[in-house]
């Protein structure tokens, strides 16, 4: 999902929480599209680059190679999850982080199934390693194996 729609989301979501929650309805809306820093992690690390053209368009590349790639994005994980819920149980707004964060994968998941690839990415850093064998982890690798189809 692109970073319009989130930011549709985002907002849309903070308006629709705003009335009951008040301002931590903006930590909820943050969350949504903040999430997404894992994205730019990942392609720091497969890249060594900076910069959101660039992101936009590895993000193109892996989404038309879906078939053949397991991305692992780590704020998109179960153990991402179980640390912002035992946080919450210290520092309570950290909750709306964790519903933000379960908000937009929730969304990602309906993109992915309606894509017919519902398991493109990892759900767990211990799910990563043990099906990283079968797939493509990286630009390079997805690159190369276009390059030998032409």
């Amino acid at each position: 999902m692109g970073p319009l729609a989130h930011l549709i989301q985002s907002g849309t979501s903070s308006i629709v929480l705003y009335p009951y929650y008040g301002k931590k309805a903006l930590i909820f809306g943050l969350s949504v599209i903040m999430i997404d820093l894992d994205h730019f992690v990942a392609y720091y690390i497969d890249t060594r680059r900076v910069g959101i053209k660039g992101l936009l368009e590895y993000h193109e590349i892996l989404v038309k190679n879906l078939d053949n790639y397991l991305g692992l994005s780590l704020f998109h994980t179960v153990e991402c999850y179980l640390i912002l819920f035992c946080l919450g149980q210290i520092f309570p707004d950290i909750y709306f982080v964790l519903a933000g964060f379960l908000f937009h994968h929730l969304l990602d998941q309906i993109q992915l199934s309606l894509m017919k690839r519902p398991f493109a990415r990892a759900f767990s850093v211990v799910e990563y390693f043990i099906r990283r064998k079968n797939y493509f982890t990286s630009i390079d690798q997805v690159l190369n194996n276009i390059s030998k189809k032409i």
